[in-house]
């Protein structure tokens, strides 16, 4: 089966089917295999308030606008 196109230079790409350094088990996916769970995060609610004390903090005007424009639907 041939490769999918790619946008990689062709004379960079490593053929691994032609490639003796690269044996069958090394390609086999091990997606999963031995990794610890992931953290679960803890995440932060915002509500408008929150929202406008923290851009109350920003000293650019401008950046603190387009925060606002970005979070706050006026």
């Amino acid at each position: 089966m041939p490769a999918p196109p790619s946008s990689f230079p062709s004379a960079l790409r490593r053929n691994t089917s032609q490639d003796p350094s690269v044996n069958s088990s090394q390609r086999k996916s091990t997606v999963g295999v031995g990794l610890r769970p992931r953290q679960a995060l803890s995440p932060t609610m915002h509500d408008r308030g929150s929202i406008l004390v923290e851009a109350g903090r920003i000293q650019d005007e401008e950046s603190r606008r387009l925060s606002e424009m970005a979070f706050l639907d006026y």
